[in-house]
């Protein structure tokens, strides 16, 4: 072993270096090893790291975030040719100052024998002499590999190899199942209570699943801090010593002076884990240590679910990750693929789960091991012996099978029928409603609520059932999704770093759908070309603006009665008048062009923003709303006008009918659509303005579309109601872009039926 040497240099992740500490204390060896895991890290971050950064920098939460894995491969004395390094190389300076951050002593690692785990990548600092490790034995018993339709059918599969393990008295401590999402959890879970076989999950729960930390959550962005500390001291002893407890890590002037990220901390924040004894047990498969006597069943063994595959470095660039000396893309996915391939290697006791279709259509995964595999493929059929509890019922069910299908009745078919024909559900292909039971089963599974989906019941509760609920959608990527991220990332770059490599991130950031790769280059050179026009026309604007607190991607889950309120803003700009004075507006970039009109709102057709409104000021009570706007930045907007692409890049929506506050946002208005001034600094009679009790309106009215549409889904009603076909046209708007025409039998033109 590597640690025969006195002193050791492992690059691993934690699961591997656990493993190599526990093999030295079976075999009592105590040597001078290292650890670094150089994928994140190694040196030390202060709990001050975000508030500094939001003070010093103005940035967000998630943005700061995206910078710490950095922080250990930026040379303070470099020369650096990217912006984003130089920035990120100042605010290392500042934060070694303030000793916020702490690198860890470089003498430690000299002169050490170096080795890693699963082709760990090694920064080029530390050489490349390095001696793998590997630390199990390679088995030769054969893998199973189960194939099964769906991941429904893939849960019961699991199941009944755990009971057939159990039939076989393997302790059920030896059996664990890995790589389950929460809704195998759930279907598994219910399937082992009804079974009286008991389970445990090393998931970590969220300390905002809490409901007396929802409700703390929402008095600190409505309230305030003092609201928030007041709301804590009627909390249940639990609660508030696991929120103590975090609150204890951080100065009580940073929290109280930054909510927002007290907020963030608190959703991110996880409970301990309790270990129990004696159950079937859930794991990830970052977290598996593989003793020979366990016994391991893997879910979702397909090319996108096995292997943890990273498509892009967040916030920088290849060129800028391959300058500092970070791992690159390929390092990391090799990394991550080898240490699959040691595990299916080296685990005696393995099934293997692949499921042809969850969301979207699988493939198997590619990896290649030395090792049988044995593959089966599994259905599930009624049993004529159960585990469950209600055994008659099932009975029962097999019984009626039997007679519908192949004519042969049981002697006690009689007896079961008149016990148990009032619970049996014939399968009926036209939409009459849903079992209550069923439609509480389905909230609780999609218990969140965005723009999208408010608008997408308000144009046709059906549609919204099997799009959101049902989840029947087309959900394979496209083009334009892909030119929306991309666009999107470059945008947020351009306002922290707006001298960043603008072809390399276009030419190379993100994959295109597969499936229309043939069309990637044209698209790439389109948007490259359109972005070198779009972006100084951004950049300019930013850089005058006085709305100059810029806050890009913001994630908000907000809750509300028993759902939770979620999307991402794409950007918020702040003008700070005053100390306890701040006005807002929020942008949101679309592909394609898109305007904000009231009465479309009021109609419950255009929600996005309105939702935006509702979710920001509810996490800013104090701030004003200046102005919501989408912005174009998609792809073929080129007309015969020499200024299409500037025209098109304006913000369209609706503005504040303030003109001191909307020249503090743009001094001649040229980049707002729908916003002008006469002479006199009135406005046009064109101009789409409101004023502050009109936002409030907004707000408020929001609130109630969407307490009407909760009331509405508790009450089970999805009918087929499209909106009514609107000027010259034939077709209702809710069918323009359905999925589902030919399910609901509606009678209009895009149904191939006659308009009644």
């Amino acid at each position: 072993m590597l640690w025969d040497s006195e002193r050791s240099l492992i690059f691993c992740d934690q699961q591997a270096k656990n493993k190599i500490l526990r093999q030295m204390s079976d075999q009592s060896l105590f040597f001078d090893i290292k650890f670094i895991d150089p994928l994140h890290l190694y040196g030390s971050l202060s709990h001050r790291y975000f508030f500094f950064l939001k003070e010093q920098f103005s940035y967000a939460y998630d943005h700061a975030k995206q910078l710490i894995p950095y922080f250990d491969y930026i040379d303070i004395e470099a020369n650096y040719h990217s912006e984003a390094l130089k920035t990120m190389q100042q605010i290392k300076i500042r934060l070694l100052a303030t000793e916020i951050y702490q690198s860890r002593p470089s003498e430690v690692f000299h002169n050490r024998v170096i080795g890693r785990v699963h082709h760990m990548p090694i920064p080029s600092l530390f050489g490349k002499n390095e001696m793998e490790i590997s630390l199990w034995e390679k088995s030769t018993s054969p893998i199973r590999l189960v194939h099964t339709e769906n991941d429904h059918q893939a849960a019961y599969a699991v199941y009944e190899e755990v009971v057939a393990l159990l039939e076989k008295n393997v302790p059920i401590d030896r059996i664990k199942i890995l790589n389950a999402k929460p809704t195998d959890e759930y279907t598994l879970t219910k399937l082992f209570q009804d079974s009286s076989i008991p389970t445990s999950s090393t998931r970590k729960e969220r300390l905002s699943s809490i409901p007396e930390v929802i409700d703390l959550i929402r008095a600190l962005q409505n309230n305030g801090y003092s609201a928030f500390l007041e709301k804590l001291e009627t909390c249940s002893r639990d609660t508030k010593e696991a929120v103590i407890r975090l609150l204890n890590l951080y100065l009580e002037e940073d929290i109280r002076n930054h909510p927002n990220i007290l907020v963030r901390l608190l959703e991110e924040a996880s409970l301990s884990i309790t270990h129990y004894r004696g159950c079937v047990t859930f794991q990830s498969l970052n977290e598996v240590d593989v003793p020979k006597e366990n016994y391991y069943l893997v879910l979702h063994y397909t090319l996108d679910d096995f292997v943890d595959t990273l498509l892009e470095h967040p916030y920088l660039s290849a060129s800028e990750i391959e300058e500092i000396g970070y791992p690159s893309l390929d390092e990391i996915n090799e990394y991550q693929e080898q240490k699959r391939k040691d595990f299916l290697a080296e685990t005696e006791h393995i099934t293997l789960f692949f499921s042809a279709y969850s969301d979207h259509e699988n493939i198997p995964s590619d990896i290649v091991v030395d090792r049988l595999i044995i593959e089966e493929n599994y259905r599930y059929q009624i049993k004529e012996k159960t585990y469950l509890k209600h055994l008659s019922a099932l009975e029962f069910a097999k019984a009626k099978y039997d007679l519908d299908t192949y004519y042969l009745e049981r002697l006690d078919y009689p007896l079961l029928a008149q016990t148990f024909a009032k619970d049996y559900r014939l399968y009926n292909h036209a939409f009459t409603g849903i079992y209550q039971e069923d439609l509480k089963d389905l909230l609780q599974k999609n218990n969140t609520l965005t723009g999208a989906k408010i608008e997408s019941y308000h144009l046709c509760q059906f549609q919204f059932l099997l799009k959101y609920l049902l989840k029947l959608g087309n959900v394979a990527p496209s083009p334009s999704q892909f030119l929306g991220t991309l666009t999107h990332s470059v945008l947020e770059q351009s306002i922290h770093n707006n001298s960043f490599d603008l072809e390399d991130v276009v030419m190379t950031s993100f994959d295109f759908p597969e499936e229309e790769k043939y069309k990637e280059t044209i698209y790439r050179k389109a948007l490259l070309q359109e972005l070198q026009k779009i972006l100084p026309i951004f950049i300019d604007f930013h850089q005058k603006t006085k709305f100059n607190e810029i806050e890009t991607e913001i994630n908000f889950k907000l809750p509300y009665q028993d759902f939770y309120i979620t999307g991402i803003i794409d950007k918020a700009m702040v003008f700070q008048t005053s100390e306890e004075n701040q006005y807002f507006v929020l942008v949101d970039y679309k592909i394609g062009e898109k305007d904000f009109y009231l009465e479309e709102f009021q109609e419950g057709r255009t929600l996005q923003l309105p939702l935006y409104l509702y979710a920001f000021m509810t996490m800013n009570p104090h701030a004003k709303p200046a102005g919501l706007y989408y912005q174009t930045t998609g792809v073929g907007r080129y007309k015969k006008m020499e200024n299409a692409i500037e025209t098109s890049f304006q913000l369209k929506g609706i503005s504040l009918e303030s003109a001191a506050v909307l020249q503090a946002l743009d001094e001649d208005l040229t980049h707002l659509r729908s916003a002008k001034l006469k002479k006199d600094e009135t406005f046009t009679k064109y101009s789409k303005v409101l004023n502050q009790a009109d936002f409030i309106a907004m707000k408020y009215s929001m609130e109630k579309q969407i307490d009407a549409m909760i009331q509405n889904l508790k009450a089970g009603r999805f009918e087929i109601n499209p909106l009514p076909s609107y000027g010259k046209k034939k077709d209702s708007i809710s069918c323009e872009y359905c999925d589902f025409r030919a399910l609901c039998y509606n009678k209009n033109k895009n149904l191939g039926g006659e308009e009644e």
